[in-house]
This record gives structure tokens, sequence and C-alpha cells, in this order.
């Protein structure tokens, strides 16, 4: 998958709650019609939120991934679900209820699968410190 920056439209809260257009920095994951913003609060944490670009919404607001590489990890499982290219999502199968699961599910999975790499990594560490004692 190629992901390029760019400026993109999202929609946002503004006055009495309705929904304004707002143009902001991201990272477009070319030819799934998703990219990603990153966002820093006020205390220094970095978080990612998965948009879809036809709308300007966010995938699944309230759920962020930590890193890069799991939002892209969060991406490459949301095309699998469905087709994210049009102005709505179809699913890729039949089974709606199954793909509005499965969007907080494939964060879940990212998350996972990087803290397995992150225990295999600590465990060769240990292993190689071991080994020069």
């Amino acid at each position: 998958m190629v992901f390029e920056k760019s400026t993109i439209t999202i929609k946002v809260r503004g006055n009495e709650q309705l929904l304004v257009d707002q143009q902001r920095e991201a990272t477009i994951a070319q030819g799934t019609g998703l990219a990603y913003l990153c966002e820093e609060d006020s205390g220094g944490v970095i978080t990612y939120s998965v948009t879809h670009l036809k709308s300007g919404l966010s995938i699944c607001d309230g759920w962020v991934a930590t890193s890069k590489q799991e939002v892209e990890l969060w991406i490459a499982g949301l095309i699998e679900l469905a087709d994210w290219t049009g102005a709505v999502p179809q699913a890729k199968d039949s089974l709606i209820k199954l793909l509005k699961m499965a969007v907080v599910g494939t964060l879940h999975e990212a998350s996972a699968h990087l803290n397995e790499k992150e225990e295999v990594n600590q465990e060769r560490s240990v292993v190689r410190e071991r080994s020069y004692k």
C-alpha cells in the first residue's frame, strides 16, 4: 500500500454542533478511499484517526491508533472488509453488521500484532543480555 501526504477536507463539528468542512494535512492510502490524520494533544500524546475521503467523516469517532504502524495495519484491515472508494462504503460481503463491528476490531488486531512483535523483541534482548554475562 502506498501512502502519500496531502491536504484533505474533513467534516468537523462547528458552531451549534453542525458539521463544517475543514482542510487538514493527512496521509492518504492511495487507491483505498481512506486517509489518516495525525494529532498531538496538549500533553504530547500522538494519535492517528482514519477518515473516509469521499464523505470527510471519521471512520470510527472516539477510536484512534497510537502509532503510524498501527493505523496503517488498521487501514489494511478495513480495505479487506469494504470498498471505501465510493460516497458510501460497500461491504465486500452482505454482512453490514459484521462491518460495523469489524471496524473497531481491526484496530484491536493491529494493536495486538504490534504488542506481540514488541514482546518478541524484548525476549530477544533478554536472551542477548544473558549470553553476554
